[in-house]
């Protein structure tokens, strides 16, 4: 059942657990009237997940993502060229990308469908919270009514209002800017198909980067079983913007930034029909989660920039370990697997969100900033090779596991309670 909870991992609800196991429910401020998004990476970390809570891939048309390029902007030189046809071996599942409405979807029918695993969760739409009481789990909706359960679970992203109720008032969690914004658009596959240049970007599914002067590039990875093309691109942006995740841009300040880049990219880019603008903030890690009995998870307790692609895997990451901790204990128990929730989760979301600051090709960079943190242990990964072991190899059912037996807290042990 806590599996299913975590399974709706929205930008902008408040995840009720009522009576832990038995009930559940989300309330979630939109309506789901006018969904929208652009791609989302679903590397192994998050696959070997989805796949155990019974995820389709076929249903949600996920396409696999089966080698990598990095290449100049300019020439279109190779820089990096690997293959991931190991991965399913090596890492458990392979690479894939999803659009992001296609995923939700998948996941919102896996909670709330019956014989799904656990039983189904209840989703509350047009539900704002506006306020919550972490000593009681007590969340107040803006209609003026109000749910009590064991456990609140706020999953409001960057900008969530509520951090305030767990944090001490000397922690700074203004997001800033990284002086850096992203592009957003979708391309339909078919309208690139004319062009022999452009086909010859398409003829291996994988992901293309294609890096240009100081912090500008161009992330090329298709979609929805490939009928789609999905692009972010990264630029300079000192212009103070709130991270709005679907906010209008326009054809001609996309090609007006990426002026200088190759004549082949440009005509993909001539392509483009609704472009968003995202500016790119970030939030150092916090020193705690929750308090009481409200939980943060996610972006809202760990926001991460796209450079790993790693943003929504952590969040799955973060259901699972949630489920798997939080399984067949009592509300009187909570107080504790909380906190042993944060021992599973915070060491690595906060290495992550470091990572993230940078892109798998810049390891010079994420060295330096890993030098600057006190206390930190082991190694630095120095090229993407390293970078996947990291993200990918990192199993949440072993350190979950591994955690509740350093505490005599098993699975057996749980079993003979």
């Amino acid at each position: 059942m806590l599996r299913s909870v975590g399974r709706l991992q929205n930008d902008s609800y408040v995840q009720l657990c009522a009576e832990l196991i038995e009930h559940a429910q989300v309330f979630e401020q939109s309506s789901f009237a006018d969904e929208v998004g652009a791609a989302i990476q679903l590397p192994p970390n998050a696959m070997r997940i989805l796949v155990k809570w019974g995820f389709q891939r076929e249903r949600a048309r996920l396409e696999l993502c089966g080698a990598a390029l990095t290449a100049r902007a300019d020439t279109l030189q190779p820089l990096y060229q690997g293959s991931f046809s190991h991965f399913a071996d090596k890492y458990g599942s392979p690479w894939y990308s999803s659009h992001r409405v296609d995923l939700h979807n998948e996941l919102k029918l896996l909670a709330t469908e019956d014989g799904a695993g656990g039983k189904p969760v209840k989703i509350n739409l047009a539900s704002k919270v506006v306020d919550i009481d972490p000593v009681t789990a007590t969340i107040k909706l803006s209609d003026g009514t109000s749910h009590t359960a064991d456990l609140a679970i706020a999953a409001s992203g960057i900008h969530t209002t509520f951090l305030s109720l767990i944090l001490p008032p000397d922690q700074d969690i203004t997001p800033v800017s990284t002086g850096t914004s992203a592009f957003r658009f979708l391309i339909p596959t078919s309208d690139l198909l004319p062009n022999d240049e452009i086909v010859h970007f398409m003829k291996e599914p994988g992901i293309k980067i294609f890096v240009g002067e100081g912090s500008k590039r161009l992330v090329w990875y298709p979609c929805r079983g490939g009928e789609v093309q999905n692009f972010v691109g990264i630029h300079p942006d000192e212009q103070k913007r709130l991270e709005d995740f679907h906010a209008n841009s326009s054809r001609e300040y996309l090609l007006e930034t990426y002026k200088e880049f190759n004549p082949i990219l440009l005509r993909v880019m001539e392509k483009a029909k609704v472009v968003k603008l995202w500016p790119l903030l970030h939030r150092p890690p916090l020193r705690t989660w929750h308090t009481g009995k409200l939980l943060f998870i996610g972006d809202a307790a760990h926001p991460m920039l796209p450079h790993q692609g790693q943003a929504g895997a952590q969040a799955i990451e973060d259901a699972c370990a949630l489920g798997l901790l939080l399984e067949g204990i009592g509300p009187a128990d909570v107080s504790v697997r909380l906190k042993l929730y944060e021992k599973v989760r915070m060491g690595r979301t906060g290495a992550v969100q470091i990572f993230s600051r940078f892109g798998q090709d810049q390891a010079d960079r994420v060295k330096q900033e890993v030098e600057q943190i006190e206390g930190w242990k082991g190694a630095v990964p120095a090229n993407q090779g390293e970078f996947h072991d990291w993200n990918f190899a990192w199993d949440v059912y072993n350190e979950c596991q591994r955690v509740l037996s350093e505490n005599d807290l098993g699975v057996e042990k749980e079993k003979d309670k």
